[in-house]
């Protein structure tokens, strides 16, 4: 009942993330951005957003968040910009930027791990879905903040950043494992090494692990596969064009979120990327189209309303451009 290759996969990425994080790495390369670009200011925000988004597609857009959105309000104060605006359009650009490479996040391991291709295949396969969602976030912090932002330049002092090498090169090392034992099919022992190695490591990493986002991902699991059993009359004869995948699977994912939405189709469709746009997609606009905007809303302590006024015209934004483009059969 379980795909235990996939959840495998899930779980080392989750504790890699958690040791890059760790580290400081990705911390460190922010604070040298704001460091060294100090006009104009609105191209270091920009910039911010758009090296979380890419950052997300090596960490999980989970772990991002975690990272980026404390290092966000730091810019955020020290530039009087617009919290809401600016820590909607960051989540939006770490929930698609995640979907550049297959551990980016949990709905794009499910398809590669299922699908079985290359981990640079899947990369070239979902690079316009990058580069167009990220290219509109870009625009729309130019037409949401060029008023909003403030004149004076930073005027706080930056954190100082302690680069764990240890654990960054130990991290670097167990992502490149888990990413070929993967490829050949056995996910199971990279997360046993990936254990292993922290237990030495670093033992912080494993007891700072979210476990109970690992308990939702399991019963997830379970239950949606069942429930795709039962619909699968149904599914099969809407999900033969990359247009129906897409228009089914982005609206799902809004109604039930991008995982679910992900173990419910991915045995019925045989066009990935389709479907791989489409859930990555329908992690945008609602609150439930991807735990990642659950748990934004609470570390940023984002309002609702203001969330959604942006989000919701993105995903519908998004959403238009690819099914025109796959009805037209451009892309996928």
């Amino acid at each position: 009942m379980i795909n235990y290759y996939a959840l495998s996969l899930i779980i080392a990425f989750m504790l890699v993330s958690r040791g890059l994080e760790l580290s400081g790495i990705f911390n460190h390369i922010v604070v040298e951005l704001l460091t060294r670009v100090r006009r104009p200011l609105l191209l270091l925000l920009v910039l911010l957003i758009i090296v979380s988004g890419l950052s997300a597609s090596l960490i999980m857009n989970d772990a991002a968040l975690f990272i980026y959105v404390s290092l966000a309000m730091v810019f955020i104060r020290s530039m009087n910009v617009d919290k809401n605006i600016t820590l909607t359009l960051l989540v939006l650009s770490i929930n698609m930027g995640s979907a550049l490479t297959p551990i980016g996040n949990p709905q794009n391991i499910i398809i590669w791990q299922t699908y079985g291709i290359s981990f640079h295949e899947l990369v070239c396969y979902m690079a316009p879905l990058v580069i167009i969602s990220l290219s509109i976030i870009i625009i729309s912090v130019y037409m949401l903040l060029k008023k909003n932002i403030s004149v004076a330049g930073i005027t706080r002092k930056l954190p100082k950043i302690y680069l764990n090498r240890r654990l960054f090169c130990a991290s670097i090392v167990l992502f490149v494992v888990d990413i070929v034992l993967a490829q050949v099919g056995y996910s199971v022992i990279g997360l046993i090494i990936t254990v292993l190695t922290y237990l030495v490591v670093e033992k912080n990493i494993l007891l700072g692990i979210d476990y109970g986002l690992i308990g939702v991902f399991t019963l997830m699991f379970i239950d949606f596969t069942e429930l795709s059993r039962i619909l699968q009359g149904l599914l099969v004869i809407h999900l033969s064009k990359s247009y129906m995948i897409i228009l089914i699977a982005a609206p799902l994912s809004q109604l039930i979120s991008n995982v679910p939405a992900t173990i419910m189709l991915v045995n019925h469709v045989d066009k990935l990327v389709a479907l791989a746009v489409g859930v990555n997609i329908g992690g945008t606009g609602s609150i439930i189209g991807s735990l990642a905007n659950i748990i934004a809303l609470r570390l940023g302590r984002l309002e609702t309303r203001k969330f959604l006024k942006i989000s919701i015209p993105y995903f519908i934004i998004l959403l238009t451009i690819f099914y025109i483009l796959a009805y037209a059969k451009i892309y996928p």
